[in-house]
């Protein structure tokens, strides 16, 4: 009799699991004959800690595209060393199959187990606490790629360089990020990949990958943290974070420091006059080929880790002239009315007295003009004992010793400072009436 009445139970739900598709199991319980109860209490928990819903689309019949996504990061991630097979398209497919069937035929919490170890949330996105852990720059400091950072990353782009070509191309840097939300937004923000070093095809190259890195650390740690996990860094010890891929620097110390500065990323804006040649000296560093037009740079400037803004936006803002290693004064040397550019700028943000500075004469491949400017460019630096300006053209190849130069006033500053006399503590003072 009693299997009669479960025969017909069953009967009388399957029209209605078949119209609501939420529900995932019926069970027949009573708790005054003790039937089913621990049974029931097992499917409830099972309900609340491997919900089937946010995993398996019934209407559709497959996976939910969130789902798919976080086995296919998962899988991406357990492939240590990106040789092809296991990226087969078939065995890709016959993973996510397999997947589905753990779904349809009850298992699912295999899935919820394997997507928990990677840290992943009921709502299939990874936990706050893998993608932004808690990090703290003091003022003054900065952030950088620790040995372990710069590992990962190297070890990413050969990785990925599949025809070892030594660069990476497009279709290689899509495959790179698959497991990310796509290229980060401060490199779309900087026309990546033309803010960084790339080969005469516009790939990039190793060294252009790690400036970029470098780059986004230094101005934002935690897009690099958040994208160190999506990408699957693993520290060495299972204790640490990501956090352990970066390093805090010693905070700058302005004025008057003799000693080595130990960081090995540079942040320095480049000033001067409209024209006299700081996009194209961009650009020289970066590699890309000289053009001759002018083009008035409307856009922030990124390059590597060089920065050209508006200057207004720079100078008239306290929190970015406090981030900044150096100073690259640039004029045109050919045009007289380059340099006073420079002079008044000093004149009106006296603040740039507590930067070291590198003066640099750009468009020395043309004839020299005389500046009109109470003091010439070499008598001014003198003045301010500081070295004279760096004759230097974009087309000639003594261009390096500008970025030599830049190099060695930023790690050794207390060369670079403008040497203006400071009143003696003990002088005396006297008050006019």
């Amino acid at each position: 009799m009693t299997s009669v009445r479960i025969c017909v139970a069953e009967e009388e739900m399957k029209p209605v699991m078949a119209e609501f598709r939420e529900i995932d199991t019926c069970i027949q319980t009573s708790a005054k004959q003790n039937i089913n109860v621990v049974e029931a209490i097992l499917l409830c928990q099972n309900a609340v800690a491997y919900p089937l819903a946010p995993l398996f689309d019934y209407k559709e019949g497959r996976l939910k595209p969130a789902c798919v996504d976080a086995l296919r990061r998962i899988f991406y991630l357990c492939d240590k060393d990106h040789d092809g097979f296991l990226n087969d398209e078939e065995l890709r497919t016959l993973e996510v199959k397999m997947n589905k069937l753990y779904a349809e035929g009850g298992n699912h919490g295999n899935i919820w187990k394997i997507l928990r170890k990677h840290r992943y949330t009921d709502s299939l996105s990874l936990e706050d606490s893998l993608l932004r852990p808690k990090i703290e720059v003091p003022q003054y400091s900065s952030a950088e790629l620790s040995p372990a950072g710069y590992e990962f990353f190297v070890d990413l782009f050969l990785l990925f360089d599949k025809n070892k070509d030594g660069v990476l191309d497009r279709d290689e840097l899509e495959e790179l990020f698959a497991p990310t939300p796509g290229l980060p937004k401060p490199w779309t923000e900087a026309s990546f990949p033309t803010s960084t070093v790339r080969n005469e095809a516009g790939y990039i190259t190793l060294q252009g990958w790690l400036a970029q890195w470098s780059m986004t650390t230094f101005l934002d740690p935690k897009t690099t943290l958040e994208y160190l996990a999506y990408l699957g860094f693993e520290p060495s010890n299972p204790k640490d974070s990501t956090i352990s891929a970066l390093k805090i620097t010693k905070p700058r110390k302005r004025r008057r420091r003799l000693d080595k500065v130990e960081r090995t990323v540079v942040h320095c804006y480049v000033l001067g006059a409209p024209g006299a040649g700081k996009s194209s000296l961009l650009d020289t560093f970066l590699k890309i080929p000289f053009d001759g037009l002018h083009r008035p740079t409307i856009q922030p400037r990124r390059a590597v880790d060089s920065l050209a803004l508006h200057e207004h936006a720079i100078l008239e803002n306290q929190a970015k002239l406090d981030a900044c290693d150096l100073i690259c004064y640039a004029y045109d040397s050919s045009d007289p009315d380059s340099f006073s550019h420079i002079v008044e700028l000093r004149a009106k943000y006296p603040q740039l007295d507590e930067l070291p500075a590198v003066y640099t004469a750009l468009k020395a491949d043309r004839d020299k003009a005389t500046q009109r400017t109470e003091l010439q460019p070499d008598a001014y630096t003198a003045e301010l004992n500081v070295s004279a300006p760096l004759h230097v053209s974009i087309k000639w190849s003594s261009i390096s010793e500008l970025f030599v130069a830049l190099a060695e006033a930023a790690t050794h500053p207390s060369s670079a400072f403008p040497k203006i006399e400071e009143p003696s503590p003990t002088a005396p003072t006297c008050t006019l009436p």
